[in-house]
């Protein structure tokens, strides 16, 4: 889904759904996509720090990459 920017085939859907999921876990995807990318968004526009926990996954040059704890 992200990879190519919402632009999923039929025929993808068609297996997940063939998979056994249902539209609801479609809806439910592309709702927690949203969420990370508002939340994304949102953290880099205020400067948030990463915590210390995952300071080793941040990107270079994105901001704050550790909290003061």
């Amino acid at each position: 889904m992200t990879a190519q920017r919402g632009s999923v085939k039929r025929a993808e859907v068609d297996a997940f759904l063939a998979a056994g999921y249902t539209e609801q876990h479609v809806l439910g995807i592309v709702l927690a996509i949203g969420c990370k990318v508002f939340s994304n968004y949102t953290n880099h526009l205020a400067g948030t720090a990463v915590d210390t926990a995952f300071a080793a996954y941040a990107l270079e040059n994105q901001g704050a990459t550790t909290d003061a704890a």
